[in-house]
């Protein structure tokens, strides 16, 4: 049986955060990743700002190495990356 979500209120200001420092190797699958991660939050109804960091764990993940999805964090390691890595999310 399908339960949905909670609701919460809908994201009326603007974030802005700059990326995540890795290695870069190849881009390719970067912006599908950040996608990936961003639903995730949403549908986990994580903060706000936590869900842009999670996006973001996800899109630099992939740019560690070369193709679209060999690099791709696992959750455990999303949140492992995120949990070490300061990442400032700023309203504007």
């Amino acid at each position: 049986e399908f339960v949905a979500p909670p609701r919460r209120p809908i994201l009326t200001e603007a974030l802005q955060a700059d990326a995540y420092r890795v290695d870069y190797v190849d881009g390719s699958g970067s912006g599908d990743a950040f996608g990936s991660g961003f639903v995730a939050g949403l549908l986990e109804v994580l903060p706000h700002e936590q869900t842009l960091r999670l996006a973001s764990a996800m899109g630099a993940s992939v740019c560690r190495v070369l193709g679209c999805t060999t690099g791709a964090f696992t959750r455990a390691e999303a949140e492992e990356f995120v949990t070490s890595n300061s990442l400032a999310v700023r309203r504007v």
